[in-house]
């Protein structure tokens, strides 16, 4: 049980990450103008982590639910 908890935090941190990379792109090409400088990428963060979460939340695997 504290195996399958391990691997299904493990699957989503990285599901996460993946999102996150997408989003921040996404982010400063089209919002910021294209600036990935660190105070862009920095001013990015928290809002771009936030949509990744939701992301991640609402779009869960179907294998997951019916266990």
């Amino acid at each position: 049980m504290l195996v399958d908890i391990f691997k299904a935090i493990t699957q989503n941190f990285q599901k996460f990450i993946v999102i996150w990379v997408v989003v921040i792109l996404i982010n400063q090409i089209f919002i910021f103008g294209s600036c990935f400088a660190a105070y862009c990428l920095l001013a990015a963060l928290p809002h771009t982590g936030v949509i990744a979460a939701l992301i991640v939340f609402f779009t869960k695997d179907n294998d997951t639910k019916s266990k």
